[in-house]
């Protein structure tokens, strides 16, 4: 696994995490943040659209971030 792949899955579950916390559905933080539910389950996969284990963009994580009220860095820290 490459760290890249190792990354994707980290911020992925990070992003589940807060949603959690935040006690949302993937149906309402897709409402929230203005995406797509399968972009919101694939990012919490570590997987982009081609399934490859991609990292989301920083538009993406913003949107998320912007919705749960959270700071994207702790989701980007090591």
């Amino acid at each position: 696994m490459t760290t890249q792949a190792v990354t994707a899955k980290v911020i992925g579950a990070r992003l589940r995490t807060a949603r959690f916390a935040a006690n949302l559905s993937v149906p309402e933080l897709s409402e929230l943040a203005g995406l797509s539910h399968t972009t919101i389950y694939r990012v919490e996969r570590g997987c982009d659209d081609t399934e490859a284990p991609r990292g989301p963009n920083m538009a993406t994580l913003r949107k998320l971030a912007d919705a749960l009220d959270a700071d994207v860095t702790t989701w980007l820290a090591a």
